[in-house]
């Protein structure tokens, strides 16, 4: 019996440790790995904001596109702003515009801001907003 329940813990081990997120080898695969397009996936803690869609398209040059549309409607559209990526597992944006607010978002006016997120590798990857809510960007 206890040999059967050493076994069974061994291939448990085994298998978390497969199954595990791992970031990526070197900062260059880092990198390659977030170029692309990345959705806002809207949690419990956002859906009341008045946001249909956020898409952040980060691009090999560094540079990066927000495009962001409105419950109503309307639209924000940013290109040519700055991402770089910090070891070990994080994105930083010269000026992501955050529309996060329960009031009428004037889309022309949200808020630019200088942030680092944390970036979980795997598949598919995330961008977390903030650890402890369930709103993020996941790669397309």
């Amino acid at each position: 019996m206890l040999r059967k329940l050493i076994a069974y813990a061994g291939v448990l081990a085994i298998l978390s440790t497969v199954a595990c997120r791992r970031s990526p080898a070197t900062a260059s695969d880092a990198r390659g790995t977030l170029v692309g397009r990345w959705e806002l996936k809207m949690g419990s803690d956002c859906s009341d904001y008045d946001i249909q869609s956020d898409i952040l398209v980060l691009h090999s040059d560094g540079t990066f596109e927000q495009h962001v549309v409105s419950s109503s409607g309307a639209h924000y559209d940013a290109t040519n702003e700055h991402w770089s990526y910090v070891p070990d597992n994080a994105v930083s944006f010269d000026a992501r515009r955050n529309f996060f607010s329960r009031q009428q978002p004037n889309l022309q006016a949200g808020v630019s801001i200088h942030e680092t997120l944390i970036v979980e590798f795997g598949d598919p990857s995330v961008i977390l907003l903030n650890p402890d809510s369930n709103c993020f960007y996941r790669k397309m």
